[in-house]
C-alpha cells in the first residue's frame, strides 16, 4: 500500500481506457481509514469526540465532525491519525489497508486495485435530466438549457 501511495501522483480523475482511475486512489481511501482506526484504538470512549458525536453540537451546531464533506477530505480522525501515528502505526495501518483492499478487489496484484471514477450524485432542478458528471476534485459545473425563444 506504501509503494502504491508512492507512486500515485495524487490524481483522482484521470481514467485509462476501461475508465478506472489509479489504484492510488482505492489506496488512499482504505489507508486513511485504517489509519484512524489505529490511531483512534488507544484512547478508548474519549475518541468518541472525534467521530461526529454530538457532544460538541452546543458550541458548533450540528456539524458532523468525522464526515468528510468532499469525496477525498481526510476525515478529523483520519486527519489525527496522519499527524500522530509513528513509522509502525504507518505500517500497521498499510497492512490493514492492504488485507481489505485484497478482499475488496479480489487480488493481491495492487496494480489491479483500480475503481471507476466516482460520479457526483446531482440533483434535478429544472425540466431536464443532468448529464452524469464525473468527479473532479473541487470542481463545479452548471448548465443551463433554453426551452424556448
Amino acid at each position: 500500500v506504501l509503494d502504491t501511495l508512492l507512486a500515485w501522483d495524487g490524481d483522482y480523475h484521470r481514467t485509462d481506457g476501461a475508465g478506472t482511475v489509479d489504484p492510488g486512489v482505492a489506496a488512499w481511501t482504505a489507508f486513511r481509514a485504517e489509519a484512524a482506526r489505529h490511531a483512534l484504538a488507544p484512547l478508548g470512549p474519549g475518541a468518541r469526540l472525534l467521530l461526529g458525536e454530538t457532544d460538541l453540537d452546543p458550541l458548533y451546531g450540528a456539524y458532523v465532525h468525522a464526515a468528510p464533506y468532499h469525496f477525498f477530505e481526510a476525515t478529523h480522525p483520519e486527519s489525527y491519525a496522519l499527524r500522530t501515528l509513528s513509522p509502525a502505526g504507518y505500517r500497521a495501518a498499510a497492512a490493514a489497508a492492504a488485507d481489505r483492499l485484497r478482499e475488496r478487489f479480489a487480488t493481491d496484484d495492487p496494480a489491479r486495485w483500480r475503481e471507476p471514477r466516482r460520479m457526483y450524485d446531482i440533483a434535478l432542478s429544472g425540466a431536464a435530466s443532468p448529464p452524469p458528471l464525473p468527479f473532479f476534485d473541487r470542481g463545479t459545473f452548471e448548465q443551463f438549457v433554453e426551452l424556448g425563444p
